[in-house]
């Protein structure tokens, strides 16, 4: 199997990436950090700046714009793991995890969670203020939450191919990952993510 990190990152907390160890992280690499200066994206070393804002509130931007670079870079891998520069990996499991889903043919994998409903999660994360007290609408659909899941190929086709994405709830990264991918045929299968990669939130 060939498969990919797309590691998610900012430059406010650049030091979570330089402490991260990735000696038990068992694929190549990328650091996706947002840049609204540039034109196109630069890479520089295993970091991919990408013309977008670099806020919370712009992570689905980032993500897809993510998916994209790789697709025209790298081309496409049997799986790609979306994750953050705050994760703690475990090399073996993380092993054993993709041979179960490739073997089981699984799309989208991960830490399932239910939406459908208004949420207060972004409160005190947005660099927009008014944002910070206004609850928001999460897609209602159930998808894999953000620290970390698995994307195949069909799924990468998918995310890579959109243009823009500017629903009202786009706020919430996993879940407009989620709703976009489960609108096009591709279901969240849950895997248990905890016993191979571990982050604060947990």
């Amino acid at each position: 199997m060939k498969n990919f990190a797309l590691i998610l990152s900012c430059e406010k907390y650049s030091f979570k990436r330089e402490r991260q160890d990735m000696s038990q992280l068992p694929m190549d690499f990328r650091y996706f950090v947002g840049n609204p200066e540039l034109s196109c994206p630069k890479e520089d070393g295993k970091i991919v700046y990408l013309p977008c804002r670099d806020e919370y509130e712009y992570l689905t931007k980032k993500t897809l714009l993510a998916f994209k670079w790789i697709r025209e870079n790298l081309g496409f891998f049997d799986y790609i793991l979306k994750t953050d520069d705050d994760v703690t990996f475990i090399k073996e499991k993380i092993e054993d995890m993709l041979i179960n889903i490739y073997e089981n043919n699984i799309d989208y994998a991960g830490i399932l969670h239910k939406g459908g409903y208004r949420s207060r999660h972004h409160f005190g994360k947005c660099s927009d203020e008014r944002m910070n007290s206004v609850l928001m609408p999460v897609p209602d659909v159930t998808y894999c939450i953000g620290g970390a899941y698995w994307v195949s190929m069909k799924g990468q086709e998918t995310l890579s191919s959109i243009g823009d994405y500017k629903p009202y709830f786009s706020i919430y990264e996993d879940a407009c990952i989620g709703n976009i991918l489960v609108s096009n045929g591709i279901e969240a299968t849950k895997v248990n993510i905890r016993e191979a990669m571990r982050w604060p939130e947990l």
